[in-house]
C-alpha cells in the first residue's frame, strides 16, 4: 500500500520514538471552520455533516461555529440536534439580522486552532475541499488566506 508524505513522516516519527531518538519535525495543525447562515438555506445540514464527518490527516478540526440569522425554525432545529450529538458544533443564534460583518467578527471569536476555514451556507462541498485548502495553507507559510473556486452547477 502506497502511503501519503504525510503518513510516511507520522510512521518515521512513530518508530523513532520506539528507538528512543529524535524524529523529522512533524506538526498536527487544528483549526475551526465557521459558517453564516440566514433564512432556510436547504443545503445546510449536509454541509455540516459534511464538515463534521471530514477525515483531514495532519489537521483536527476543533469547532464548527454557525452564526445563524433570521434561519427557519426547521432548519434550526436540524442543527440542534447535529449540535447535541457533536460538541464541535457551536450555534450562535440571532433573531434579527445584524449583518454579515457582524457574524463573521463572532466567528473570529470563537476561533480555536491554527486556521479559519469560511464557508458559504449555501455551499455544496466534498469532503476532501477542506483538507486541499489547509494543506495548501500549510505548505506556504506567508500565504494569509486562500480560497476555493466557486464552481457553478
Amino acid at each position: 500500500m502506497k502511503q501519503s508524505a504525510l503518513e510516511m513522516q507520522k510512521t518515521e516519527e512513530f518508530d523513532a520514538r520506539q528507538r528512543g531518538g529524535e524524529s523529522a519535525e512533524y506538526k498536527e495543525y487544528s483549526f475551526t471552520v465557521g459558517i453564516c447562515a440566514t433564512g432556510h438555506p436547504p443545503s445546510l445540514q449536509s454541509l455540516l455533516e459534511t464538515v463534521l464527518a471530514s477525515e483531514m490527516p495532519g489537521f483536527v478540526l476543533r469547532k464548527v461555529v454557525l452564526v445563524a440569522s433570521e434561519t427557519s425554525e426547521d432548519t434550526m432545529r436540524a442543527a440542534r440536534r447535529m449540535a447535541g450529538r457533536d460538541p464541535r458544533l457551536r450555534i450562535i443564534e440571532h433573531e434579527r439580522r445584524t449583518g454579515k460583518a457582524d457574524a463573521i467578527n463572532e466567528i473570529f471569536r470563537e476561533t480555536e486552532g491554527d486556521f479559519l476555514v469560511y464557508v458559504n451556507a449555501d455551499a455544496l462541498i466534498r469532503t476532501s475541499s477542506i483538507a486541499i485548502l489547509l494543506k495548501s495553507m500549510e505548505e506556504n507559510e506567508a500565504m494569509g488566506f486562500i480560497s476555493g473556486r466557486p464552481v457553478f452547477a
